[in-house]
């Protein structure tokens, strides 16, 4: 990924892929997940070194071998350490340190069976980091032996403003959560990651599956991480949310899916919108959403006022 204009409106995410946290999941599913978003125009794939240990890395590698020069490859490194929310006071060093993002990439360029990826993220980021040092120079080395065309950070759920400074200092690219539920990106972020000529990729435009409406009378499967990591009240404060969403969906004769991807297709300064797709049959469902226009903004205005007086606001770790 070497422009903003480069990338496309909406990637697919591979996170269930990995078949731990998410609860079993088929590789033939996976790849049969791949396979249809393909076909339906998909031509960004997110993907990580610690989903499933390298398992969705493999699953994509293998799904699009044939395929590699129709599609983009975010991947990303995973924190030494595994700090996953690291606080502003651990340094950097400590989760990314030069040598192992070299060793990393190069365990993810196996796993893919590739020989470069076109962007390459830090998995974590903290606010408090240096936005140049070691690990800036090991993905510019990267980069300029051809094994990465790009680099960026991806951003907590709860951290969206901890970017700012990083895409000042010029990444390609930034990974962030934005959707009905969670929009706090567009209170500047988006606007600066767009003067700075930052790609924005945006993740959870479904509130991890929340706003689906599945989950509006059954609870999360066991083994399941938004059973086991979110807050005890976390699915019920959900629900209420869907509900004032649901309503507004109802009024257009939407899904509350296709709203809610709607809604973040319609961001100008989202450069790509990721859904995850565990089957050929939400592959086809989320991709068509894709091939229809942007919402009005009057739909927009309503959903947006939604974010704005509080109505619905929260991310994965809760309230915000």
């Amino acid at each position: 990924m070497s422009t903003r204009q480069s990338m496309p409106r909406l990637g697919m995410g591979t996170w269930a892929f990995s078949g731990d946290v998410w609860g079993e999941q088929p590789e033939a599913d996976s790849t049969a997940a791949v396979l249809e978003a393909l076909d339906r125009g998909c031509t960004l794939i997110d993907t990580a070194q610690s989903y499933g240990s390298g398992r969705s890395e493999r699953i994509v590698g293998a799904a699009v071998k044939g395929r590699r020069g129709d599609v983009e490859i975010v991947t990303k490194v995973p924190p030494r350490n595994e700090v996953w929310g690291p606080p502003p006071e651990q340094p950097i060093g400590g989760g990314y340190d030069a040598a192992w993002i070299r060793d990393c990439c190069e365990q993810s360029l196996r796993n893919l069976g590739t020989d470069h990826v076109d962007t390459l993220l830090l998995h974590t980021w903290s606010r408090g980091w240096p936005v140049d040092g070691e690990w800036r120079d090991a993905l510019e080395e990267l980069k300029q032996a051809g094994k990465i065309r790009g680099y960026g950070i991806s951003v907590d759920d709860l951290g969206t403003s901890d970017a700012d400074a990083a895409i000042d200092a010029g990444l390609d690219a930034v990974q962030l959560v934005y959707n009905v539920f969670y929009q706090e990106a567009a209170e500047g972020t988006l606007e600066q990651a767009a003067a700075a000529g930052t790609a924005v990729i945006a993740r959870s435009p479904l509130q991890a599956g929340i706003l689906t409406g599945k989950y509006q009378d059954r609870a999360f499967p066991a083994g399941d991480w938004r059973a086991d990591w979110t807050p005890d009240d976390w699915l019920e404060q959900n629900r209420s949310m869907v509900r004032e969403v649901t309503s507004i969906a109802d009024e257009f004769d939407m899904t509350i899916r296709e709203l809610a991807l709607r809604f973040a297709l319609s961001q100008p300064k989202i450069d790509t919108v990721i859904v995850g797709c565990r089957t050929r049959e939400q592959a086809a469902e989320n991709f068509s959403a894709a091939a229809r226009e942007a919402l009005a903004p009057g739909l927009l205005g309503r959903l947006t006022s939604l974010w704005s007086d509080g109505t619905v606001r929260g991310t994965y770790l809760g309230s915000s």
